[in-house]
């Protein structure tokens, strides 16, 4: 089987191209970062460094490091640009989307004949937009930390659900910043048994409620008072119990 997968360029983006193509015939599309224009704060700068840290802790770890994945390297946006020269993309029978840029048309049109997934990382329709498990750790709501693994829609992750998948929570050594992390690790290995029976998941999909919605977070939602704010939370674990 072919999966292509249109992601960010960060390590856990790697991983997930690494990851699958123990399984399948992978071809990975990377979208690299613009350079930041507006310089940030040491206190963003220090959040950052401790997501970082805990990328490397999960991802940096030789089973997530594969050199024989096909590359393809773009800069932000340009993924909408494939129309006419992403033959492999077209060539493939799943394609699976995890922190790119929104898929626009005549893309979306183009591709909309495949299996199309995308790796949401917050459980959606609960907490949808930009780092959704962050707020809901804000939001004291742990119950709410995981992935959605769902179809890819036109409205931003809002697609039907495919499966939701959970880390699991050691009380003794918990950090927020790896327990979030750790949730992207647990939606990446449920990926190819989802693959294996996807017309069983398809057959079972759930569309969205969006009466359940709690936040929908916008990327200039975070800032230094919010992260400082989030430091001094004392974050309830009994909410686990919680889950859906």
């Amino acid at each position: 089987m072919k999966l292509g997968v249109i992601s960010g360029n960060s390590l856990r983006h790697k991983a997930l191209g690494a990851y699958l193509n123990q399984y399948y015939e992978v071809t990975q599309y990377l979208e690299e970062p613009k350079p930041s224009q507006n310089q940030k704060s040491q206190i963003i700068e220090e959040y950052f460094l401790k997501v970082k840290k805990s990328e490397d802790f999960i991802f940096g770890k030789e089973e997530w490091s594969n050199d024989k994945v096909k590359k393809i390297f773009l800069q932000k946006g340009e993924i909408n640009n494939l129309i006419s020269n992403s033959e492999d993309l077209f060539k493939c029978d799943i394609i699976v989307v995890f922190g790119s840029s929104i898929i626009k048309d005549p893309l979306f049109s183009k591709i909309s004949d495949k299996i199309l997934i995308n790796l949401h990382m917050g459980i959606s329709p609960e907490y949808i937009g930009s780092a959704c498990n962050f707020w809901a750790m804000f939001d004291n709501n742990i119950q709410y930390v995981g992935g959605t693994i769902q179809t890819l829609s036109k409205s931003l992750d809002m697609g039907n659900t495919l499966k939701y998948c959970y880390p699991e929570l050691d009380v003794e050594s918990f950090n927020p910043f790896n327990f979030s992390m750790q949730a992207v690790e647990t939606t990446i290995k449920s990926i190819p048994l989802l693959v294996d029976n996807i017309d069983d998941h398809l057959l079972k999909m759930i569309e969205p409620d969006s009466s359940k919605l709690i936040r929908n977070s916008k990327i200039k939602d975070f800032d230094e008072e919010v992260i400082n704010q989030f430091y001094l939370k004392k974050i309830d674990l009994e909410n686990i119990n919680k889950r859906n």
